[in-house]
């Protein structure tokens, strides 16, 4: 996280030191840091090792249910994933009485990561099965490393999340 912080850091310095004295960034300015944001970004998830913290959570009815934690996640790490997600609407299966959230972990299946360079958005869609599910996942992540995370379910209504990505810790384990 220290290295995209300060990369980001030294982009912005570096182009405010070229502004006028009026001390406003121009709009050429605001694009040069959004594309080193952009490349710092594409760069942590195309490494296939990083957390994504769901902030909150969109059920397909409408809802928007603010999440007070940290807790919530979708972590990649050397191209395995792992999720633990709230889940709000309603299942068309009965085992999930005993599952509540959106929770896997494997390999995702189909990863994509494409970008958008004239728009700094990055998208990441994969797939995951499980025995009794398969989940479709589509991430579209800004360049400022905020975004959503939606999730088709085969047995569940499909729901969103918006949160943020971040660089995995050294230590981390799943």
């Amino acid at each position: 996280m220290r290295h995209i912080v300060t990369s980001i850091v030294v982009a912005a310095m570096a182009v405010l030191s070229g502004c006028s004295s009026t001390g406003s960034l121009g709009n050429e300015a605001k694009q040069e840091v959004k594309a080193a944001q952009y490349k710092n970004i594409m760069t942590l998830l195309e490494s296939g090792t990083y957390i994504y913290t769901a902030r909150s959570a969109q059920s397909s009815g409408g809802k928007n249910i603010q999440l007070n934690t940290n807790v919530y996640s979708l972590d990649f790490k050397d191209h395995y994933v792992k999720a633990d997600l709230p889940f709000y609407g309603r299942g068309y299966t009965s085992h999930y009485s005993n599952d509540p959230g959106i929770k896997f972990e494997g390999e995702p299946v189909d990863l994509k990561i494409s970008g958008n360079e004239k728009k700094y958005q990055i998208t990441v869609q994969f797939r995951i099965t499980k025995v009794n599910d398969s989940f479709d996942i589509t991430m579209n992540i800004s360049s400022s490393g905020y975004g959503n995370l939606t999730v088709l379910s085969r047995n569940r209504q499909s729901i969103s999340y918006y949160g943020y990505v971040t660089e995995m810790p050294e230590d981390y384990t799943f």
